[in-house]
């Protein structure tokens, strides 16, 4: 373990573990962290199956916007790969969001039958630019 590097978890989860394919109404997954230290920045990648979910649209949550500061949320979907592309940031010399609480959340459209592990990556930095530790997670659903 590198000392001084502080470690949280970042986990994904699923509202459901299944979904029904060709459904109009998209799914809202939520990206929750939990136990987060000091953080500025947390940049993320949502990887899928596209052939079995289609991204619709991702949204910040309150987390990076702790004591009403206007945080800054770049989304960047590529549907056809099966990646979302998240970056979070807390303007300079304001004060870090810590703690556990809805990150943001991606909405998909099940496209066809089958089993989707959705895998997150990514890194989150602290107040002064240094490295925080974290434990990303990934979960599965099931299209039917």
């Amino acid at each position: 373990n590198v000392t001084g590097v502080q470690t949280c978890a970042l986990p994904i989860f699923s509202p459901g573990t299944e979904f029904q394919s060709g459904a109009a109404t998209p799914y809202t997954v939520p990206i929750t962290v939990a136990n987060m230290p000091e953080v500025t920045t947390i940049t993320l990648k949502v990887s899928f199956p596209s052939n079995v979910l289609r991204a619709q649209a991702a949204v910040a949550g309150p987390f990076m916007s702790q004591g009403n500061v206007a945080s800054s949320f770049v989304p960047r979907i590529d549907a056809n790969n099966g990646t979302v592309d998240l970056v979070f940031s807390r303007p300079p010399n304001s004060p870090p969001a810590s703690g556990s609480q809805l990150l943001g959340s991606i909405q998909f459209l099940a496209m066809a039958p089958g089993s989707a592990t959705l895998t997150l990556a990514g890194s989150a930095s602290g107040p002064n630019g240094q490295p925080v530790n974290v434990q990303f997670g990934s979960t599965t659903v099931v299209v039917k």
